[in-house]
């Protein structure tokens, strides 16, 4: 299982508690890391690039440390402070899937935000008969991007999207304290922010049967479109079977007949046509389109939009 790190902090630290947790807890035992950098345009992606690479790094170091049982923080007058770990808190980091962890980087803009989240979501089903084979971990991630992947990933039904919450006050003076060796069991929670809300599986229950009732009431005005097309097919079949019938009574004198026989066809076929328009336009309000797909496409929307008066149904566009 993969592990996605949604984060722009540039603070090794913020990154080292999802990855160790995911690593050895067996629901997850995640041995790939991807750390993903958000911009909001492709300029910042530019300037800013070079530091997440470099936050890349120092995550690999800090584990690499931590394995040998030593934490380097600055202190407060920016000297290089050494912590010694205990054998079993270096333990925790010693493990052979933090120890081959294979930890990646890539930036995207927030233009392809939405690209990003279902490229992963795919990539990640292909072998997966259940939910995709991946998590998502956004402790560090802005508050209005956390808002977007959430709402992108509900869209295709993904709910592997976690949080690590310190639940004991956060040890600003030594560091070391607010990582995983030294957090208890009841210290901290990997939250998922779906699963573990009452609240939210309500709303996304209450969402799918919305979506159940958006597809229904979309199926309704495709048939409605698809039937009313039909009948003008088999009508303007209809009447050139007709005129194929009529034409043996006519073909004896058909030199005498020929003007008025296309004069009445024509006269008949365009007072039929005007009046199928009045009645599109007049009692409807379809506008009439002799381009088959146009028209179809006016019928369902018709017919749509007045399924949605009749059961007062108001369409999302996040659908």
């Amino acid at each position: 299982m993969k592990l996605y790190i949604f984060s722009t902090s540039l603070n090794p630290d913020v990154y080292i508690n999802p990855i160790v947790h995911c690593a050895n807890d067996e629901g997850f035992q995640s041995k790939r890391v991807e750390l993903v950098v958000i911009f909001e345009n492709k300029q910042e992606e530019e300037k800013r690039k070079e530091s997440y690479k470099n936050t890349q790094e120092k995550i690999i170091n800090v584990l690499g440390h931590l394995a040998s049982g030593v934490y380097q923080t600055e202190s407060a007058n920016n000297q290089l402070r050494k912590v010694e770990l205990k054998n079993d808190e270096k333990q925790l980091y010693y493990s052979s899937r933090i120890k081959n962890k294979e930890i990646s980087f890539t930036t995207i803009t927030y233009d392809n935000l939405a690209q990003k989240i279902d490229e992963i979501i795919k990539i990640h089903s292909l072998n997966s008969e259940k939910s995709p084979r991946c998590i998502f971990d956004v402790s560090g991630e802005r508050k209005f991007l956390l808002v977007d992947i959430l709402f992108i990933c509900l869209g295709h039904g993904f709910t592997n999207i976690y949080t690590f919450d310190m639940i004991k006050a956060p040890d600003f003076k030594n560091k070391d304290r607010n990582l995983i060796h030294s957090l208890g069991n009841n210290d901290y929670k990997f939250r998922n922010l779906i699963e573990d809300s009452n609240y939210v599986k309500e709303s996304i229950s209450k969402l799918k049967n919305y979506k159940d009732f958006d597809r229904l009431l979309k199926n309704n005005a495709v048939r409605f479109a698809n039937f009313v097309l039909f009948g003008f097919i088999l009508f303007f079949l209809a009447f050139l079977g007709l005129i194929y019938c009529a034409f043996p009574f006519l073909k004896e004198n058909w030199i005498d007949y020929q003007p008025y026989i296309y004069i009445t066809i024509a006269i008949v076929f365009g007072v039929v046509l005007w009046l199928i328009k009045a009645i599109f336009v007049l009692v409807y309000k379809i506008e009439f389109s002799f381009t088959p797909k146009k028209l179809w496409s006016n019928l369902k929307d018709y017919k749509r939009k007045e399924l949605n008066e009749k059961y007062n149904f108001i369409e999302l566009p996040i659908w």
